[in-house]
């Protein structure tokens, strides 16, 4: 929900300005008619103040009882000596008009809450420094248990704390950590025990809240997943982030470093491009035209938009007033995007009051959007000084809307209703409901239900159901339940048509067990040989890693085979190899496929594998990449790869390949001798020749670098040459370089100066 930053006077007078000249508030009536929507569509009021005030979470029970989150403490919180403000309301539509007239407190006095989620009849609710859970349990409709779930989760801006809380498919609550961090624990817990979430999100159990975990993120004001048990989280300037790499499934690599910070696939310099049609300004002029607040970021999982909109992603940008949609599209294991319409929004307003903050899911199928209705939505940490105190920070903190959008004509077929006290094969076939509401709170009463769901109906949609949304919600109750088998999984997953079904597999596999057993693993080699999906051989790598045993690291050469340029799946299959580098090396040199094609991805995976097993520092190890390097017959621009890399993990030790390779254990051994001098003069009879002929800058950079493995009466000369003699500057930079950090003598400096004699 943050708003740009404030750069310069300038943009301070037309902020004051702005704030002077302010619209007035609009009835919903009048604000609904400055809505502009998707072709087709329409936006119907649900609820409005005094039903709902600063409203900027909802959820919908399984009795179709909307309660919503009003953060009225927004955005200074409590005046010293006063309670916490914000509440959770209860609304019913008694009428069954779709209007929700009726509202009831459920709980008060909350600090900055954000996020809820229904269980067991109460709500798990995000309230930092707490992940809380209420209920009802005398039927006055207040809750009166209040118990503290976690706590320890960072208190400071508003806008950046614990929130959103969502269920996954493995049974787990997920929250997004709101950047700050925090180190949590379960109350009375010792500070021992506390989990540091600096820099990740977070994930329990609630049918055993004492388990928990960091877990891959970090998500801002967002969280979400799809039918899949794909995540996605948002930050103010990306508004879509897919959390690809879920580290809670990866047993990690001791020396591989963490994947690159999340993003989303926006353009150098700025946040991808947004087009509102409201007079809000940017207090940046960078961020003019671009996402600066996105927040509530949701995969719609509903019937009641169209076909064209399942698997959408929403996220909100509540100071451009506006709600904005990227269609997914495949890309390896992850994913690219764009906007299904060039300059238009999915939902945008002229009123610069409208705020959508947060968005959800109804019962009829629809998308509904959560509208704080507030005339300034910025927190006062990143106001410049003269309007931290600016008297209209609370001006439309008593209203609020929430809006459902829908099809303007409903197609038939659509399902409502409710699902309290529906019996449990019941709810099983509500998993292949078109509506992803009704999947999804099935999905929960049945996990709910525990050991009384009854098992024999989900193997039969397992088996039977040609709903694949349907298919994997079964398999992972069963998983939930602890009652699936690797051999239940073979039989029913391992030939679905649809490769998001057969993306579980390994998943399942590893839900429960850090230990594959050998059916596991026969299941796990025929997704790594012959399966055509990315993702799936994607998700196979990363559940290899728990399995430790010979014909592993076959099954990860044949992923490594297919992985080309994918960055997620090269990280999968290195991670997995973990001390194991060198079999993969091997396997990938037993025919010469890998060097004919010469693509970026094979050389990149080459490259850090060598790496990897320079990093380790074993003499014996890297005896035994020299002989593989000289025995097998490998063009001399792929030995000059990995020499490098293996230099480079080396270097990070503080050594290099000429000193480990002269260890005394290794001259005993003719082998190990042989190799071992083969590297040493390697540069003398293949590198100089080949340091300017490849197009690609690192292997230029890899040749000249190896000449330090020269000789220093040779290595001295052969670097000064490059000085004078390469034609292109990133050879001589390199070479540069090198000189400077292997010669430390007074000539260095002619030997630098040299290049320029001429």
């Amino acid at each position: 929900m943050r708003r740009r930053r404030y750069l310069a006077p300038a943009t301070l007078l037309l902020f004051i300005a702005s704030a002077t000249l302010a619209q007035s508030p609009l009835p919903p009536a009048a604000e609904r008619a400055t809505f502009q929507l998707d072709p087709g569509l329409q936006a119907e009021l649900v609820a409005a103040e005094p039903e709902v005030q600063s409203p900027v979470a909802m959820a919908f029970d399984e009795s179709a009882n909307l309660y919503v989150v009003e953060m009225l403490d927004y955005p200074n919180g409590p005046k010293p000596g006063e309670p916490p403000a914000s509440r959770i309301r209860k609304l019913e539509d008694r009428d069954g008009d779709g209007r929700y007239e009726h509202a009831t407190l459920f709980a008060d006095h909350l600090l900055f809450a954000n996020g809820l989620l229904p269980w067991q009849g109460g709500l798990i609710v995000t309230a930092a420094p707490h992940i809380l859970y209420l209920k009802d349990t005398n039927g006055d409709g207040l809750a009166d248990h209040r118990e503290v779930l976690w706590q320890g989760f960072a208190e400071s801006n508003p806008q950046l704390r614990v929130s959103h809380p969502i269920l996954g498919l493995d049974g787990w609550v997920y929250v997004a950590n709101g950047l700050r961090g925090g180190k949590v624990h379960r109350p009375g817990a010792p500070e021992s025990e506390a989990i540091d979430l600096g820099g990740r999100d977070f994930r329990f159990d609630p049918r055993n809240p004492s388990q928990g975990q960091a877990t891959s993120g970090m998500g801002q004001f967002g969280n979400t997943f799809d039918d899949f048990g794909r995540r996605f989280v948002c930050t103010n300037r990306n508004h879509l982030i897919p959390i690809l790499y879920p580290d809670h499934l990866v047993k990690p690599h001791p020396n591989l470093p963490p994947p690159p910070p999340p993003t989303d696939n926006q353009d150098a310099g700025g946040a991808a491009r947004i087009f509102p049609i409201s007079r809000n300004f940017t207090t940046s002029s960078l961020h003019s035209g671009s996402f600066s607040a996105s927040c509530g970021i949701t995969a719609y999982r509903g019937d009641a938009l169209g076909r064209n909109y399942h698997h959408a992603i929403f996220t909100c940008d509540p100071t451009g007033n506006l709600v904005h949609q990227e269609i997914l599209v495949p890309d390896g294991a992850g994913f690219r995007w764009h906007p299904p319409r060039d300059g238009a929004e999915f939902l945008a307003s002229t009123d610069d009051w409208f705020r959508p903050v947060s968005l959800a899911h109804g019962p009829d199928g629809a998308l509904y959007v959560v509208d704080m209705y507030r005339a300034v939505i910025e927190h006062p940490e990143w106001m410049p000084p003269e309007l931290k105190n600016r008297p209209d920070l609370h001006d439309g903190a008593n209203m609020g809307r929430i809006w459902r959008i829908r099809q303007s004509q409903p197609t038939s077929g659509q399902s409502t209703g409710k699902l309290p006290g529906m019996p449990p094969t019941k709810l099983t076939s509500e998993l292949e409901s078109p509506n992803g509401w009704r999947r999804q709170t099935a999905f929960r009463l049945l996990l709910e239900n525990g050991i009384a769901t009854p098992l024999e109906p989900l193997r039969n949609l397992i088996a039977e159901s040609p709903v694949p949304e349907a298919v994997v919600a079964a398999a992972w109750l069963l998983s939930d339940l602890n009652k699936l088998d690797p051999s239940t999984i073979g039989a029913a997953l391992q030939n679905h048509a649809d490769p998001r079904v057969r993306e579980q597999i390994p998943r399942l596999l590893t839900a429960r067990t850090t230990k594959l057993p050998n059916r596991s693993l026969t299941l796990l080699d025929t997704l790594a040989r012959t399966d055509p999906d990315p993702r799936v051989r994607f998700n196979t790598a990363l559940a290899l890693s728990w399995a430790d045993d010979a014909p592993n690291v076959e099954r990860l050469a044949a992923i490594a085979r297919f992985a080309g340029d994918d960055p997620w799946t090269r990280r999968a299959v290195l991670n997995a190899a973990a001390d194991h580098e060198l079999s993969v090396l091997l396997n990938l040199t037993s025919t010469d496929e890998l060097f004919r094609q010469d693509n970026p991805g094979d050389r990149a995976i080459w490259s850090e594998a060598a790496r990897l097993i320079g990093l380790r520092g074993q003499p014996t190890e890297l005896s035994a990449l020299a002989e593989l390097l000289q025995e097998r017959p490998i063009p001399d621009l792929w030995r000059i790869r990995a020499l490098a890399a293996a230099a480079d993990g080396l270097a990070s030790k503080g050594t290099s390949l000429r000193e480990v390779l002269g260890d005394p254990t290794l001259s005993s051994d003719p082998r190990s001798h042989a190799a071992a001098a083969w590297v040493l003069d390697f540069p003398r009879q293949s590198i100089r020749p080949l340091k300017n002929t490849s197009s690609h800058e690192q292997d230029r950079i890899d040749s000249v670098r190896l000449l330090s493995l020269l000789p220093p009466a040779e290595a001295r000369p052969a670097l000064v040459a490059v000085l004078r003699d390469a034609a292109d500057p990133t050879s001589q930079l390199t070479a540069a370089r090198t000189l400077s950090a292997n010669f430390s003598d007074a000539d260095v400096g002619d030997d630098l100066l040299s290049a320029w004699d001429n």
